[in-house]
């Protein structure tokens, strides 16, 4: 059974020394981006056997629906990331935990207590790469957000204050406190699921994080979802990019967003040109509009052989908090290249590898009106259908959970040491012993649950 109940607090890991690092540190103040040479590390998985949570209570229940029609799902579909040379490789993956320093002078520390999600200058060292000048704020929202005397999630932006600024190709890196995620793997194998299907997704890493000196622990490392990510899947990564998270007032004040008459213009707009929501109106009237035929009238403005793949991955890997399910934690691309229809891309899977009984929802009822309408078509919800086979087989053949145990190997010595977070190793092993029986029975499940 996963945890829903996140307690706060402080555990006392001992006085024991930091892990020893993977790979040295390069001379601090090189002006030319090299990266490490990173040294073997030692993978090998544990023999033991993870326990699994009882099926009767964790399998979804499987009820009658109208019939569906056989769709063939074409393979040419699958977007797949150009072959172009990544600089930045060697920042994400789970072989090793890089260290990163974050220096903010008094004056920034102080802006960042009042107003956490602007950004202040500071200065990066990334695996003993000094990097001045950066953009610093803090990120999270309900669940998720702490302060500086906490452990916060990080964003930083290289070209914040200078205009073309990077790192190894990168604008900007995310760093997640996987509060909410004492397993430290959700979004590892999650990410990992999506872009095995085609989907774009963040890539992933792991890295002990420093602030003035000060150790902020362990922390889950992503891509941000810009046009740097973006051009990585997309041949022109030039179009509409939209932040499709709830707009948070303060408290447990919100606003879910989606395409419908009262919020299609909430949308933030995060890259590309300002049409007025043209685009994102575009959607909303084509969902709203009266027509026997929803595949071929939704599929002028959204790319629905992409939509269907994105939403069986969210389904097997239990995506609560995303699209589909809850309307949120996800962005919207429009495409140039293809004819601009829209692709929803996810994000943020901290309450992924969860059974939809747990937060009172129904995959059979999703709330985002594209999958909602989707399951209500019949051709739409064939497609949905093949595609969770050809979804889950291609998932099966990742081993997430050889996967895992590399990660827990990895990790654990960093948990031990992490005083900032919640969790000590014991608990990070217990959320991951879960999430080892979820992959062993999760394509069983979806295909139950299609009837097949």
């Amino acid at each position: 059974m996963f945890h829903l109940t996140l307690v706060v607090g402080l555990v006392g890991c001992g006085d024991a020394p930091l892990p020893e690092r993977v790979a040295p540190p390069l001379e601090t103040g090189s002006a030319v981006e090299t990266a490490p040479d990173p040294s073997p590390v030692e993978t090998a998985s544990p023999d033991s056997e993870h326990s699994e949570t009882d099926s009767d209570t964790d399998t979804e229940v499987v009820e009658e629906v109208d019939p569906i029609d056989d769709v063939a799902v074409e393979d040419t579909a699958v977007e797949t990331a150009p072959d172009v040379p990544d600089a930045s490789a060697w920042l994400f993956g789970a072989e090793r935990v890089i260290e990163i320093d974050i220096s903010i002078n008094p004056e920034g520390v102080a802006s960042l207590y009042a107003d956490p999600y602007s950004y202040v200058r500071g200065e990066v060292t990334i695996d003993g790469l000094v990097v001045p000048d950066v953009g610093v704020r803090l990120r999270g929202k309900i669940g998720s957000f702490q302060t500086l005397d906490g452990k916060p999630k990080f964003g930083i932006d290289f070209d914040k204050f200078v205009d073309g600024g990077s790192f190894f190709g990168l604008e900007r890196l995310n760093l997640n406190n996987a509060t909410v995620d004492p397993s430290y793997v959700r979004e590892h194998l999650g990410y990992m699921a999506f872009r095995a299907n085609g989907v774009p997704a963040p890539r992933t890493g792991y890295a002990w994080v420093r602030v003035n000196g000060a150790d902020y622990g362990l922390y889950v490392s992503l891509d941000a979802i810009d046009d740097r990510m973006l051009a990585r899947w997309f041949p022109d990564a030039s179009g509409n990019l939209y932040d499709g998270k709830y707009v948070w007032y303060g408290g447990w004040s919100y606003t879910l967003l989606d395409f419908h008459a009262s919020t299609y213009n909430m949308y933030q707009l995060e890259q590309g040109e300002d049409v007025g929501w043209a685009d994102t109106l575009a959607v909303t009237e084509a969902l709203a509009a009266p027509s026997p035929d929803f595949t071929t009238a939704l599929s002028a403005v959204v790319d629905l052989e992409h939509h269907v793949r994105m939403v069986a991955v969210e389904h097997w890997v239990g995506q609560l908090d995303g699209y589909s399910l809850n309307q949120n934690n996800n962005w919207v691309y429009f495409d140039p290249g293809d004819g601009g229809r829209a692709h929803i891309l996810p994000y943020d899977l901290d309450y992924a590898w969860l059974q939809d009984w747990q937060w009172g929802m129904n995959w059979r009822t999703p709330r985002g009106l594209v999958t909602a309408g989707c399951m209500s078509d019949g051709a739409c919800r064939g497609a949905w259908r093949n595609e969770s086979v050809v979804v889950g087989d291609t998932i099966d053949a990742l081993d997430l959970s050889g996967e895992l145990h590399r990660v827990s190997v990895l990790i654990e010595p960093y948990v031990a040491r992490d005083l900032r977070d919640w969790s000590d190793v014991a608990t990070t092993a217990a959320w991951q012993a879960d999430l080892d029986g979820w992959i062993g029975r999760r394509s069983g499940e979806i295909r139950a649950f299609w009837g097949l």
